[in-house]
């Protein structure tokens, strides 16, 4: 339930941060909402940031049912650059989420796909 593909790699359209193992957008949490800012001010439970550029190519979608809200699709990806290189993160944060149905649709806006330079 979502337009993501695991094994495409996407690229950041603008920087975000980890925390909890999750993706999130400069100024969710209380956060500064400039790059600039967040590197002067980086709040401690920040586990790193990644900047606009970075590529994250999917790995893993789970779609669950919770007792409270319904369905619900994760979607995790990989880190493919910079200090969090290699780290599996949920991308479902910065994502859309459609809560009646649980689709997670790819934020235009944050990220895009990589075309396949292979063929």
């Amino acid at each position: 339930m979502t337009d993501f593909i695991v094994g495409q790699t996407y690229k950041l359209k603008q920087p975000v941060f980890v925390h909890g193992g999750k993706l999130k957008n400069l100024g969710q949490m209380g956060t500064p909402k400039t790059l600039e800012e967040f590197k002067a001010k980086r709040p401690s439970f920040v586990e790193g940031v990644l900047e606009a550029g970075t590529g994250v190519t999917i790995r893993r979608v789970e779609i669950f049912r919770e007792p409270m809200t319904g369905n619900v699709t994760d979607v995790f990806g990989e880190i493919l650059s910079g200090e969090q290189k290699g780290k599996l993160v949920n991308v479902t944060w910065i994502s859309k989420q459609d809560l009646k149905t649980g689709y997670t649709k790819r934020d235009p806006t944050i990220l895009e796909p990589l075309e396949d330079k292979s063929n």
